[in-house]
Protein backbone atom coordinates (compact mmCIF):
# COMPACT_ATOMS: atom_id res chain seq x y z
CA UNK A 1 0.00 0.00 0.00
CA UNK A 2 1.40 3.28 -0.97
CA UNK A 3 0.41 6.30 1.40
CA UNK A 4 0.01 9.56 0.26
CA UNK A 5 1.40 12.50 2.95
CA UNK A 6 2.29 16.00 2.27
CA UNK A 7 4.42 17.23 4.86
CA UNK A 8 5.29 21.21 4.65
CA UNK A 9 6.68 23.48 6.48
CA UNK A 10 5.11 26.88 6.39
CA UNK A 11 5.59 29.56 9.07
CA UNK A 12 2.43 31.03 11.22
CA UNK A 13 3.67 34.38 10.61
CA UNK A 14 3.08 36.54 8.03
CA UNK A 15 6.26 37.94 9.00
CA UNK A 16 8.14 37.92 12.52
CA UNK A 17 11.54 39.48 13.99
CA UNK A 18 13.44 39.25 16.97
CA UNK A 19 12.88 41.81 19.44
CA UNK A 20 14.87 41.52 22.74
CA UNK A 21 15.44 37.89 22.92
CA UNK A 22 11.69 37.08 21.38
CA UNK A 23 10.40 36.61 18.38
CA UNK A 24 7.60 38.60 18.04
CA UNK A 25 5.75 39.65 14.61
CA UNK A 26 2.02 39.54 12.63
CA UNK A 27 0.48 35.75 12.50
CA UNK A 28 -1.58 34.79 9.69
CA UNK A 29 -4.24 33.43 12.07
CA UNK A 30 -4.22 37.31 13.51
CA UNK A 31 -4.58 38.77 10.30
CA UNK A 32 -7.67 36.66 9.25
CA UNK A 33 -9.42 38.37 12.91
CA UNK A 34 -8.26 41.95 11.45
CA UNK A 35 -9.82 41.06 7.69
CA UNK A 36 -12.83 39.70 9.69
CA UNK A 37 -13.54 42.61 11.75
CA UNK A 38 -13.12 45.03 9.04
CA UNK A 39 -15.58 43.37 6.67
CA UNK A 40 -17.87 43.55 9.67
CA UNK A 41 -16.92 47.18 10.17
CA UNK A 42 -17.61 47.94 6.30
CA UNK A 43 -20.79 45.90 6.02
CA UNK A 44 -22.74 47.57 9.05
CA UNK A 45 -21.54 50.73 7.49
CA UNK A 46 -22.87 50.10 4.39
CA UNK A 47 -25.99 48.38 5.91
CA UNK A 48 -27.11 51.28 7.96
CA UNK A 49 -26.36 53.75 5.25
CA UNK A 50 -29.22 52.08 2.92
CA UNK A 51 -31.39 52.11 6.14
CA UNK A 52 -31.33 48.24 6.89
CA UNK A 53 -30.06 49.67 10.64
CA UNK A 54 -31.86 52.86 11.20
CA UNK A 55 -31.19 54.58 13.92
CA UNK A 56 -26.91 52.98 13.81
CA UNK A 57 -25.43 56.24 13.48
CA UNK A 58 -21.67 56.48 13.23
CA UNK A 59 -21.12 56.80 16.78
CA UNK A 60 -23.41 53.64 17.53
CA UNK A 61 -21.44 51.67 14.49
CA UNK A 62 -17.78 52.41 16.77
CA UNK A 63 -19.51 51.58 20.10
CA UNK A 64 -20.81 48.15 18.46
CA UNK A 65 -17.86 47.45 16.51
CA UNK A 66 -16.08 47.64 19.65
CA UNK A 67 -18.28 45.47 21.60
CA UNK A 68 -17.90 43.00 18.66
CA UNK A 69 -13.99 42.80 18.92
CA UNK A 70 -13.83 43.02 22.27
CA UNK A 71 -16.63 39.81 22.52
CA UNK A 72 -14.93 38.12 19.73
CA UNK A 73 -11.32 38.53 21.04
CA UNK A 74 -12.33 38.12 25.23
CA UNK A 75 -14.75 35.40 24.39
CA UNK A 76 -13.16 33.13 22.39
CA UNK A 77 -9.92 33.42 24.69
CA UNK A 78 -12.01 32.60 27.87
CA UNK A 79 -13.41 29.95 25.70
CA UNK A 80 -10.29 28.22 24.98
CA UNK A 81 -9.31 28.53 28.71
CA UNK A 82 -12.49 26.85 29.73
CA UNK A 83 -11.65 23.80 27.71
CA UNK A 84 -7.88 23.19 28.96
CA UNK A 85 -9.44 23.00 32.89
CA UNK A 86 -6.44 20.89 33.72
CA UNK A 87 -4.03 23.47 32.34
CA UNK A 88 -6.04 26.27 34.08
CA UNK A 89 -5.98 24.68 37.58
CA UNK A 90 -2.21 24.11 37.43
CA UNK A 91 -1.15 27.34 35.94
CA UNK A 92 -4.33 29.76 36.53
CA UNK A 93 -2.52 33.04 34.92
CA UNK A 94 -2.30 30.99 31.37
CA UNK A 95 -5.59 32.76 30.21
CA UNK A 96 -3.37 36.24 30.55
CA UNK A 97 -0.49 35.03 28.12
CA UNK A 98 -2.24 35.40 24.56
CA UNK A 99 0.98 35.72 22.87
CA UNK A 100 1.24 31.64 23.59
CA UNK A 101 -1.97 31.55 20.98
CA UNK A 102 -5.17 30.09 21.60
CA UNK A 103 -8.92 30.77 20.82
CA UNK A 104 -12.38 28.91 21.15
CA UNK A 105 -15.15 29.76 18.36
CA UNK A 106 -17.54 28.61 20.39
CA UNK A 107 -15.97 31.45 23.13
CA UNK A 108 -16.06 33.86 20.06
CA UNK A 109 -19.43 32.93 19.34
CA UNK A 110 -20.80 33.68 22.32
CA UNK A 111 -18.83 37.02 22.55
CA UNK A 112 -20.43 38.09 19.50
CA UNK A 113 -24.03 36.95 20.08
CA UNK A 114 -23.54 39.25 23.44
CA UNK A 115 -22.17 42.18 21.80
CA UNK A 116 -25.07 42.09 19.41
CA UNK A 117 -28.20 41.86 21.81
CA UNK A 118 -26.05 44.78 23.75
CA UNK A 119 -26.27 47.60 20.45
CA UNK A 120 -29.55 45.90 19.70
CA UNK A 121 -31.06 47.04 22.86
CA UNK A 122 -28.95 49.95 23.80
CA UNK A 123 -29.96 51.31 20.06
CA UNK A 124 -33.38 49.95 19.54
CA UNK A 125 -32.40 47.86 17.25
CA UNK A 126 -33.65 43.98 16.18
CA UNK A 127 -31.12 41.80 17.39
CA UNK A 128 -32.45 39.43 14.32
CA UNK A 129 -31.52 42.11 11.77
CA UNK A 130 -28.32 42.65 13.16
CA UNK A 131 -27.71 38.69 13.59
CA UNK A 132 -28.41 38.93 9.89
CA UNK A 133 -26.22 41.53 8.74
CA UNK A 134 -23.40 40.07 10.70
CA UNK A 135 -23.83 37.01 9.31
CA UNK A 136 -22.29 37.85 5.87
CA UNK A 137 -18.98 39.20 7.56
CA UNK A 138 -18.50 36.57 9.67
CA UNK A 139 -18.46 34.03 7.03
CA UNK A 140 -15.84 35.96 5.60
CA UNK A 141 -13.68 35.83 8.86
CA UNK A 142 -14.53 32.51 9.52
CA UNK A 143 -12.87 31.49 5.85
CA UNK A 144 -10.01 33.58 6.32
CA UNK A 145 -9.30 31.73 10.05
CA UNK A 146 -9.48 28.65 8.60
CA UNK A 147 -7.37 29.02 5.75
CA UNK A 148 -3.90 29.86 7.82
CA UNK A 149 -5.19 27.99 10.29
CA UNK A 150 -5.32 24.22 8.32
CA UNK A 151 -2.22 25.83 6.14
CA UNK A 152 0.18 25.93 8.58
CA UNK A 153 -1.15 22.43 10.68
CA UNK A 154 -2.15 24.49 14.07
CA UNK A 155 -5.26 21.75 13.86
CA UNK A 156 -4.02 19.34 11.34
CA UNK A 157 -4.69 16.62 14.42
CA UNK A 158 -3.29 13.16 14.49
CA UNK A 159 -2.48 10.83 11.63
CA UNK A 160 -4.30 7.51 11.94
CA UNK A 161 -1.64 5.20 11.99
CA UNK A 162 -0.99 7.10 15.28
CA UNK A 163 -4.22 6.54 17.14
CA UNK A 164 -4.09 2.69 15.46
CA UNK A 165 -6.69 3.25 12.53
Amino acid sequence: MVSFLWVHNLSPFLFQMQLGGQTVGVRWYGLAYVLGLFAAFFVFRYAARCGYLAGLDGEAQGQMMVAVTAGVLGSGRLGYVLQHPGRLLSDPLFGFRVWEGGMAFYGGLVGVIVALLWTARRYGLSFWTLADVAAFPAAFGLAWGASPTSSTANCGGVRPAAIGA
